[in-house]
Formats: structure tokens, sequence, C-alpha cells
């Protein structure tokens, strides 16, 4: 009887043990490989990058392919239990991470993707800088609010060139003028919509949510960059992240200059976030990105020189490339297979 109890008691320690493992909600993010994605390459049935150019994306034909690398990330709400931290922790090239560090209070849903949008932004005119384009920053119209003073008037998308004749240079010089003004005062606002501008009144301006003295125009901006031709990007914020901002302006560039970046029959990968100005930042999960190059079978990976000291594993037959530009990546892309890079990790 003392025997059956022992095990009785052993049994209902196990079955408490393995609930715990399995359904406890712990504080901590997984990191895995994710899908990589062909933003190059021949059989694509529509070009993921679009310019107006006629027959810019020609450069995708018989070329190589590159390819932005993947990372799968547990979300914010994602209930995260002990039994996956214990896999995932087991796990090569997987990570296991405390929430609070990756997910900082106070970014809500919707910044992170204001976020994604100016991180495309900013890779798209790198690309167009690196094509010998003139690029110019504008103030650009992310959103407008439902009901406001310019709703049905102004749009997402569009740049503010000028208000009232006078000229605006970016975001802060808008909104440094707007708060001049007083509610209720009529302001015409010159934009570039597409390649059209155009002269909109807005009747009256509203008052602000937070200070009802201070005037506004109802619209959330940010700092956009205006180019011609315009580059339209077909892609998820999943598939086109700050950290594909590398592989993106890759693609662009081969779109705008219809330029064969790599020979064919080659697989580039690429990762790392670009700044307006072509300089290359480092991101979170290499590991895992070098992964997923892997799974793909790429033969280089181009990357962020800051993330070469947290790379594990050299990637075996897979060439790591180092880059601060993306020129230096751009040169990465079109060596010849049989040319060893500039450097590596």
């Amino acid at each position: 009887m003392r025997r059956i109890r022992t095990l009785l008691s052993a049994a209902a320690v196990f079955v408490a043990a393995a609930l715990i493992v399995a359904f406890v909600p712990t504080q901590y993010v997984l990191r895995a490989p994710g899908a990589a994605v062909t933003l190059v390459g021949s059989g694509l049935d529509e070009p993921p990058v679009i310019t107006d150019l006629a027959g810019a994306d020609d450069a995708s034909d018989g070329a190589g392919q590159i390819i932005a690398t993947g990372l799968d990330q547990s979300g914010r709400q994602t209930w995260v239990t002990l039994g996956s931290v214990i896999v995932y922790f087991l796990m090569p090239d997987h990570d296991v991470l405390p929430r609070d560090p990756v997910y900082a209070s106070g970014v809500t849903a919707s910044l992170n993707e204001e976020a994604i949008h100016e991180a495309q932004d900013d890779a798209l005119a790198a690309a167009a800088s690196a094509a010998k384009i003139d690029v110019v920053q504008r103030a650009m119209i992310q959103t407008v609010r439902q009901y406001g003073p310019s709703d049905q008037l102004l749009a997402p998308g569009d740049f503010i060139v000028a208000i009232d004749d006078k000229p605006m240079s970016d975001a802060n010089s808008v909104t440094t003028y707007i708060a001049s003004r007083k509610v209720g005062d009529q302001v015409v606002v010159s934009v570039l919509r597409g390649v059209e501008e155009q002269k909109i009144t807005i009747p009256a301006l509203g008052a602000s949510s937070t200070n009802t003295a201070l005037a506004t125009l109802g619209v959330a901006l940010a700092n956009g960059y205006s180019y011609s031709p315009h580059i339209t990007v077909r892609l998820s914020d999943e598939q086109a992240g700050p950290a594909q901002g590398l592989a993106l302006s890759l693609v662009a560039y081969a779109s705008l200059t219809s330029t064969r970046l790599t020979a064919s029959g080659r697989l580039v990968a690429a990762v790392g976030e670009v700044s307006a100005t072509g300089s290359v930042a480092g991101v979170a999960g290499i590991n895992e990105h070098l992964a997923s190059a892997r799974n793909a079978r790429a033969s280089m990976l181009i990357i962020p020189r800051e993330n070469c000291r947290e790379v594990v594993d050299a990637g075996g037959s897979m060439t790591i490339v180092p880059v601060s530009t993306l020129a230096e990546a751009i040169a990465a892309a079109q060596r010849p297979p049989d040319s060893p890079p500039a450097s590596t990790c």
C-alpha cells in the first residue's frame, strides 16, 4: 500500500511538472530561421519591385537570384510555454530572449507599422541615389484622421511641397508652420501626388486633441523621399521589414538601372537595415538569418559589418560578406563567382 501511495505521489508530481512545462506562460520571446523570399530571379509571376520605367524589370530575366532572408519571432502577446523555451534553447539556430528588451513598452502595432514603412522608404531612396537619380526629402503624409480637417482632401503618400506658397522642406517645417496659424484658419496645401503637383484648399484647420489652442492639419507626417521614376513594393510588411532593407535596395537598384546584379544560376542572400544615405546597419537575430539563407541554398550572404562578431557558424560552403554601405553590397553581388570577396567574417 505504501508503495502504491509513493507511486501515485510520484505520478502526481510528474503530471504537475508536465502541466507546468506544457501550459505555464513565460516572459520570453522565441526566434527561429524564417522562410527566405526571392526578390530577383527568373520565374517570378509578378516583380516585387515595380518602377514606371518601361522594361526596367527586364533585369531579372535570366539573371541569378537575390533573396531576402527571414526571421520567425513570437509576438508580443504570444503564449510562450516553458516547454517551448526548453525546446528552442536546445535547438541549433534558435534563440530564447527576455520579452521586455525585444518588445519595448509603449511601442504599439501602429508605431511598429510606421517604422516598417519608413525603413522601406529609406531603402528605396538609397537605391535611387545609388542609381544616380535625384532624391529630394519632403514631408510625407502617412495617415489622415477620419473626419479631421484634411479628410477626403489630403491622402497618405502625398508629399507636402508648400503651404500658402511657402516652401516646406520636411515634416518639422510643416508642423512649425501649422502651429503658427490659428484654429479655423484656411490654408492652401501644395502636394505632389504621384507625378502631379496639386493645390488643395483646407477650409479650416482643426484643433489638436492635446491642446485645443494648437492648430492641426489632422494628418500624421514623416520625412519621405520624392524621386522619379516612382518605385512600388509589392511585398507584405513581414517580407519587407527593416531587416530586409538591404535586399530590397539591391532589387530596386537592379530594377532602376536594368542591371543584372548576379550571374545566372547564382543565389545571393542579403540582410541589413539601410538608411536613406546608403549606410547599412546591423539587425537582430543574425544567426537565424544566416540559417534562413543556408536553408535556401544561397551561395553568398551579404550582412552588416557590425553583425560579423555575432556570427556563430561561418556558413559552411556559403560565403558571408560584411558590408557597411549599399555600394559595397552592390559590388559584392556583382562579383564574379570565381573571384574572392573583398572581406569575409
